[in-house]
């Protein structure tokens, strides 16, 4: 049964699956992605604040995507050119744009200090 799933996801032109805490998106080889799940704070992407049952283009983030992760109620994507942007709950300001603003359906730029000194730092520590 998993294997046919698995050849259903690859056929589809799925690269990439990510899971959130009650959202999960799909990242096709067209670098657009589809999401489904709780979408209270708009982590789904689509503009919205309503749960979907079934996946849903995430039409409110643009440009070209080249991987996805998913926190509790939030989204986060790397761009093609490496730019960082995230969307969704900021609760303790977890979309990393500076601010603690509530809930933000339209994609934020992650902030360049953290970039810098969270992401690409090769001393960070646990």
């Amino acid at each position: 049964m998993l294997d046919i799933l698995a050849e259903r996801i690859v056929s589809s032109g799925v690269t990439q699956l990510a899971g959130g805490r009650a959202h999960n998106c799909a990242l096709r080889n067209t670098q657009k992605f589809f999401c489904w799940g709780f979408n209270g704070s708009s982590q789904i992407g689509d503009g919205a604040t309503v749960t979907r049952l079934q996946p849903v283009l995430a039409s409110n983030v643009s440009g070209t995507i080249r991987s996805l992760a998913l926190g509790g109620d939030s989204s986060c994507a790397v761009l093609a050119g490496g730019e960082g942007i995230c969307w969704g709950n900021n609760d303790y300001g977890r979309l990393g744009n500076g601010s603690m603003t509530a809930s933000l359906a339209v994609p934020q730029p992650i902030t360049q200090w953290l970039l810098d000194d969270l992401i690409f730092r090769d001393d960070f520590e646990d």
